[in-house]
């Protein structure tokens, strides 16, 4: 309905009981007239009840009556009009909002209300009237509501109870009366990408009970509503239990057999992603990741709704400590590499999945060298780990092996595979993958005649299987933050060296972006100073570079706009905030804060 917010603003609300409220539009002008004073110029008579009104009020109030009477209709000079298609406890409603600007309503009349409303093109009456059925909206009376949706054209109200619907599915289901629900409303339920509180199993096996509910009628409806289900959600267990009639559909026999192999080889599924592998209702999420110890603090940012959902999950199994492993995202899921492990504090190889769909891990094949302090990127095809260090004690004593080998981890076979290493070891890289190449930058060498940290660029061609050096950066830095978008890559933060010593560090301020056409430097606005140091997790999500800087008890995420290359301030985003990455997930509606 159009004007809702501006109705919101002048619209006064008090809740005389439970069920039973009263609006007043603060925006009412008074009329000194009264309703069967001796000045009434009109009588209008419905069903069987005669009201007398003044024809300035009713034109003034609605554009039905200042028609009639203000243009050439038979009813402009009759002095008693006869109104069909309404009732008279509706017309009376109206009439005490038309004469003193306010109207108490509740469930026995507010189908009349909303009748009234509509037939007569109230506005402001047809908001109160949603905003009622809104408020009391549930699943005992949400079939009802549905119906007076329907029948009075009441649009935003369907939204609102697709909401009620997704949120309850399951309890809503098991009722005998969800059977009858008509096609419209089950086809749109399926075909809009509405979060639904149930597994994709549940929804295919209530689909077939409603099929089958009135076999003769809706079986003209079975391939269009079979088609709208994501088959690869299923369950093996469930698509191999699927009634074998689905299989004379030569469309959803093949989307079947496609599911199945997607989900015996879990590790390809990186590889698959579509509209069918992902959860209904799923938006487009900035994900910080706090780790401290075991407990790992999830934190979904969700532009499109405007809000944000924290979650917690256990990482107390896995082997490495999060806060020191990389991460990257292929396919909508988390990969996390590396590390050091949790008992020894030598570097892991260990390598696990995050599955945003049902906030699972699963542990894959391990590195074939542990690593910390080194970049893991996604392509493509896969995923690599670049440099870093390999720590070991042994018989108390630390050795730190720096590492110029490249590892591809191929999720066809799940396994990893050396390509060639870089030039030269070297740790606290920044690496980023744009057009199917590896760029790397910067971190510290191990050649002892290298500055400390290097301000090197290196890109890796999987087509000739080599490194070839580019324009090196303005600037030494290592620790930093790089992402690539539109052909080019950006670079923030990290640390340089401090004055002439080599061994002590100073926040890098100084930004710049490179551009893969023209193997050229740019230099980006700085970073302001009491920014402080941005660190090397970063994210891209619709243009907007997000980087995070503070201490780690005190974090704050800012945004660097591509566009105008201008910095946020930034705002304070929890403690101990380790990651970001961007990833599709699905939200229950009742959970948003």
């Amino acid at each position: 309905m159009e004007g809702a917010e501006e109705h919101e603003k002048h619209t006064e609300l008090i809740k005389v009981s439970e069920e039973r409220y009263k609006y007043i539009n603060t925006t009412y002008q008074r009329v000194s007239a009264k309703m069967y004073d001796y000045n009434c110029d009109i009588k209008l008579r419905v069903e069987k009840q005669t009201f007398r009104a003044h024809r300035d009020v009713l034109s003034e109030a609605s554009d039905y009556f200042s028609a009639m009477f203000g243009h050439n209709m038979l009813e402009k000079d009759q002095g008693e009009i006869e109104l069909h298609g309404i009732s008279p406890r509706g017309f009376t409603m109206m009439m005490e909002y038309f004469y003193h600007g306010h109207i108490t309503v509740d469930s026995d009349n507010i189908e009349d209300v909303t009748e009234a409303a509509r037939f007569f093109h109230i506005e402001w009456l047809l908001y109160i009237c949603c905003n009622f059925l809104i408020q009391h909206l549930s699943i005992v009376n949400y079939d009802m509501v549905l119906h007076l949706a329907d029948k009075y054209c009441l649009g935003e109200l369907r939204g609102e109870i697709f909401k009620l619907v997704c949120c309850n599915f399951m309890t809503l289901a098991d009722r005998s009366s969800f059977l009858k629900l008509s096609y419209d409303l089950l086809y749109q339920l399926l075909s809009e990408d509405h979060y639904i509180e149930a597994t994709e199993g549940f929804i295919v096996k209530v689909l077939l009970k409603w099929l089958a509910y009135n076999p003769d009628d809706r079986e003209q409806y079975r391939t269009v509503l079979l088609n709208l289900i994501r088959y690869s959600l299923l369950t093996v267990d469930e698509l191999e239990n699927l009634p074998s009639s689905l299989h004379d559909d030569p469309d959803i026999a093949t989307c079947i057999d496609r599911a199945l192999a997607y989900q015996v080889e879990p590790c390809k599924q990186c590889l698959l992603p579509s509209d069918d592998t992902e959860v209904r209702g799923s938006k487009t999420s900035l994900v910080l990741i706090s780790a401290l110890d075991d407990a790992t603090q999830i934190q979904y940012r969700i532009p499109e709704l405007q809000t944000v959902l924290s979650e917690e999950t256990d990482t107390s199994f896995l082997d490495s400590v999060f806060e020191f492993a990389s991460v990257a995202v292929l396919g909508n899921f988390m990969f996390v590499a590396g590390g050091y492990c949790h008992r020894s504090w030598c570097s892991s190889p260990a390598f696990y999945r995050y599955d945003p769909r049902n906030r699972s891990w699963a542990q894959l094949s391990s590195m074939n060298r542990p690593r910390v302090s080194f970049c893991l990127v996604a392509s493509k095809r896969g995923l690599y780990a670049v440099a870093g260090i390999e720590h070991i004690v042994e018989h108390g004593i630390d050795q730190e092996l720096i590492l110029n080998s490249v590892e591809f981890y191929n999720p066809d076979e799940n396994i990893w595979c050396y390509v060639p290493p870089l030039p030269f070891g070297c740790f606290s890289v920044a690496a980023a993958v744009l057009d199917d190449k590896v760029y790397v930058t910067g971190g510290i060498s191990e050649d002892p005649e290298d500055t400390v940290p290097v301000n090197y660029l290196h890109v890796y061609h999987p087509d000739d299987k080599a490194w070839h050096p580019r324009s090196r950066m303005f600037t030494d830095r290592q620790g930093h933050a790089m992402v690539s978008h539109n052909k080019k890559l950006y670079v923030f933060g990290g640390y340089t060296a401090a004055g002439h010593d080599m061994m002590s560090f100073a926040n890098c301020l100084q930004n710049e972006m490179y551009d893969i056409n023209t193997d050229q430097w740019t230099q980006l606005r700085d970073t302001p100073a009491e920014f402080g140091r941005l660190s090397p997790s970063t994210a891209l999500m619709d243009g907007t570079i997000f980087l995070l800087s503070g201490a780690n008890d005190h974090r704050f995420l800012h945004t660097f706009d591509t566009e105008t290359d201008e910095m946020s301030d930034g705002e304070e985003c929890g403690a101990f905030v380790q990651k970001l990455v961007v990833l599709n997930i699905a939200v229950p509606i009742h959970s948003l804060v």
